[in-house]
């Protein structure tokens, strides 16, 4: 009986991981078809056509708030949705939710502790990279650093306001409302210690490294090897694969992911 049981919830987890990945290709499928017919159409010029979502913003000098927030949100409502598909986290949705969330959120401060039993890969390279993206989805956002390069003035400032972006977000998907202490109840008793201040600390602040890193990357590295590509599959495929936290902050803005503002 436990054995079929198991086979049931196995098949239970693959169905939603399933649909999971149908629900992600509706949402991006309008996208993905406008950047499928860019790739295989005459290249258009950008200012003549007015069609290019950022320059419409250029003149906005306000932070895009709400944007940011619903493309942030967007992004973690994902993550949680994979992590939905294992059954532990989906038996924590059951109980008091308020009662559980704060049992689950208190643990880095009842008993404070830095690590939170992940792997390396998890905690110096995962959330990171999450960082990163919350970094980046700012970036989209606020009209004064949608063109800002590496090495540009100023860009010590704007990697120090998105550092305070990607902490509040961070600790949002830790402990907020919203959160893997809210949903999953990671860190409640008896598991305080998978709730610790590592993923707190090391979002925000590698995060900015790794965003720093992409930046140098496309402004050094990408931009040179596009001058020798002469096709914009190859282009494409290497502002994607160099790029990979600022192409899923483009897909949650609803842009196509190697989207590089004034450059074509």
């Amino acid at each position: 009986m436990m054995v079929a049981f198991e086979r049931r919830d196995s098949s239970r987890v693959w169905r939603m991981r399933v649909a999971f990945a149908v629900a992600l290709v509706i949402v991006l499928s309008p996208t993905a078809w406008t950047a499928a017919q860019e790739l295989t159409s005459e290249p258009k010029d950008v200012q003549a056509t007015g069609s290019d979502p950022i320059r419409l913003h250029v003149n906005d000098k306000n932070v895009r708030w709400g944007h940011i927030i619903r493309q942030t949100l967007s992004f973690q409502a994902i993550q949680h949705t994979f992590l939905l598909t294992e059954p532990k986290a989906r038996g924590a949705l059951a109980g008091p939710w308020f009662h559980d969330w704060f049992q689950s959120a208190s643990s880095p401060f009842v008993e404070p502790h830095w690590a939170d039993g992940g792997t390396f890969f998890v905690n110096y390279i995962a959330h990171p990279m999450g960082g990163s993206v919350y970094a980046y989805i700012y970036r989209e956002n606020d009209p004064s650093a949608m063109r800002i390069e590496f090495g540009d003035k100023g860009y010590g400032a704007h990697l120090a306001k998105a550092a305070g972006i990607a902490a509040l977000w961070s600790a949002q998907w830790e402990i907020g409302p919203m959160s893997e202490a809210s949903l999953e109840n990671v860190g409640k008793p008896p598991d305080r210690y998978k709730m610790g201040w590592v993923d707190l600390v090391i979002t925000p602040t590698l995060g900015m490294a790794w965003m720093a890193g992409e930046d140098a990357l496309d402004r050094f590295v990408i931009e040179k090897l596009e001058r020798k590509i002469d096709n914009a599959p190859g282009r494409v495929a290497i502002r994607i694969l160099m790029n990979p936290t600022r192409s899923m902050a483009n897909l949650m803005a609803g842009q196509k992911p190697w989207k590089r503002p004034g450059r074509p």
